[in-house]
């Protein structure tokens, strides 16, 4: 099965420095790539934060009488 990436086309102005720090450390080239992985990894950053914060208001052994956050509460569609 292939998969199809919807792509859009951005223009931004970066750092030059920290692109090409970011190019070094990383290996790649493409500013895409780079992009693709920056935002990638800021999604995860997000959402492990979340997780965190809800496991910090609701630690576990502690009673929940429901389940506060739901999927619409992450806000990920916007």
């Amino acid at each position: 099965m292939t998969s199809v990436v919807t792509r859009e086309k951005i223009s931004a102005t970066v750092d030059r420095e920290v692109l090409t720090r970011a190019r070094a450390l990383t290996g790649l080239t493409s500013i895409s790539a780079l992009l693709d992985k920056a935002l990638a990894m800021t999604v995860a950053a997000e959402l492990e934060a979340r997780w965190h914060a809800g496991y910090d208001a609701n630690p576990a052994g502690r009673p929940v009488d429901s389940v506060t956050a739901t999927y619409p509460d992450l806000e990920l569609d916007s």
